[in-house]
């Protein structure tokens, strides 16, 4: 028994000998991930304390029409399928990994009928001549013994990737969810700007008829009149235009819903949510690595990166199987389960790397320099996480002064509006003047509608720069 071990473990001890004969190549160390503290952000983050968003973000604004159509949206939704499907691929790429780490038994069996050559040189007994039927039946065992932990580092690398499109997944979620609010949220501007774009109109119908008075009774000139007569055509063509980007907002929001654009028409004016007081979490650069979904499937891609340079890296080293085998062969089928019959095998299989003009050192540099890309792909997604928290941050501080100068602005003009109307009418300005003051009076009703759907939009886009509700 003693000598059936020995004779084992031999080609074991003579392929440890023997492994400096190849080796991966010392190319120094791999980069690493940058961390978040090495990024310069304490200024830029600067806000009133908040919190992050619920996993149920959008129920914060208490509109029943925006929960609907983002319900809708991940439900019925290509992307999503697609981010599910992809998971789904990856844990079977795992289940796929994990199978190589065990043992595998195979059985098998042959029926045949054959006849063995008499001029082969091979005497042949006068009992085999001729044509006879032969069975064989094997029980298999395999086993790698992975010494180098190949397949475990393949594991590591196949769970990493499926924890990356798990991350996708929510990623999709994210961006899916949030597209539908904003294009929620440009609605509702677009409706506000339509609104403004309707006093227009009746501004310009007024001062018309206004003018066509004064026309008749000799107050001003047909030049004037003329040019009054232009606006309300050109109020009409810009509620137009203010329809038709209504209408293909609809358009990307049936297409959002995963519907066709008849969808879309179906969405009545919504209303105009009340955003949540701003604010930022204490803990929000930290907070980022775990909360945003891109982040974690960048870090996870890292990960598994890191662990494919293992797999490379074990493959210069000798690869052992532990192989055996069982059976019964018979000449004559009717032979096959008597005495005699039986076969077997046990022992190692060795495949060890010695020369093959360069290619694994091919793989390990290749695997290194894709560990680099995930690397740097970590660190592009990072800086750019926090550059979206850093714009929503900027246009929240400044939107808050936008609005009081734009509240202001209008009740000026308002007042400067009434003013040259009062002058006009008593002969002491020309309508030129009036044209000018309405004209202002227009444009900052319009701005205002815009900045105040603009504090949606930027919440919106705060829920999108914070992942969204993401646990951790």
């Amino acid at each position: 028994m003693r000598d059936l071990v020995v004779k084992a473990l031999l080609p074991i001890m003579l392929a440890a000998l023997v492994t400096g004969c190849a080796t991966p190549p010392d190319d120094g160390p791999v980069a690493n991930v940058k961390p978040v503290t090495t990024y310069g952000h304490e200024a830029s983050f600067a806000a009133p304390d908040g919190r992050w968003p619920a996993p149920r973000w959008w129920q914060a604004y208490s509109d029943p029409k925006l929960d609907a159509l983002i319900e809708e949206a991940l439900r019925n939704a290509p992307s999503m399928a697609q981010a599910a499907a992809r998971f789904r691929a990856a844990e079977a790429m795992t289940g796929a990994a994990r199978a190589d780490t065990l043992p595998s038994i195979s059985i098998d069996g042959s029926p045949s009928i054959s006849r063995p050559s008499t001029r082969s040189g091979i005497p042949v007994l006068p009992e085999r001549q001729g044509y006879h039927d032969y069975g064989s039946v094997h029980l298999g065992f395999a086993w790698e013994l992975d010494l180098w932990g190949r397949n475990r580092a393949a594991l590591a690398a196949a769970t990493s990737e499926a924890e990356a499109a798990r991350a996708d997944m929510a990623a999709a979620q994210l961006a899916l969810s949030t597209s539908v609010a904003a294009t929620y949220a440009d609605i509702v501007r677009l409706y506000n700007d339509r609104d403004v774009l309707e006093q227009t109109l009746e501004v310009r119908e007024k001062t018309l008829n206004i003018l066509r008075s004064r026309v008749r009774h000799g107050y001003d000139s047909d030049a004037d009149l003329a040019q009054a007569e232009a606006g309300p055509p050109a109020a009409r063509a810009d509620l137009a235009a203010a329809d038709e980007a209504i209408g293909l907002a609809r358009n990307r929001l049936s297409a959002l819903l995963g519907a066709g654009p008849d969808r879309g028409a179906h969405v009545v004016r919504p209303g105009t949510p009340l955003p949540p007081a701003f604010g930022l979490p204490g803990d929000l650069a930290s907070g980022l690595l775990g909360r945003r979904p891109d982040i974690r499937a960048a870090r996870y891609r890292v990960e598994a990166a890191g662990k494919l340079i293992k797999v490379a890296e074990a493959g210069f080293y000798p690869n052992v199987n532990l192989l055996g085998l069982i059976g019964l062969e018979s000449l004559g089928l009717d032979n096959l389960l008597n005495g005699g019959s039986e076969v077997g095998s046990a022992g190692p299989a060795i495949d060890l790397p010695i020369f093959d003009g360069g290619r694994r050192r091919a793989e390990y540099r290749g695997k290194r320099a894709q560990y680099e890309i995930a690397v740097a792909s970590y660190d592009e997604v990072l800086t750019q996480a926090l550059r979206e928290v850093a714009d929503v941050v900027v246009s929240s501080r400044q939107l808050a002064l936008r609005l009081a100068g734009a509240e202001d602005a209008l009740r000026a003009t308002e007042r400067a509006y009434r003013l040259a109307q009062l002058r006009y009418q008593q002969g002491a300005t020309d309508y030129q003047s009036v044209l000018i003051v309405e004209d202002r009076l227009l444009e900052r009703r319009r701005v205002l509608a815009a900045l105040r759907s603009r504090r949606f939009i930027l919440d919106v886009a705060l829920v999108r720069s914070l992942g969204g509700g993401t646990a951790p």
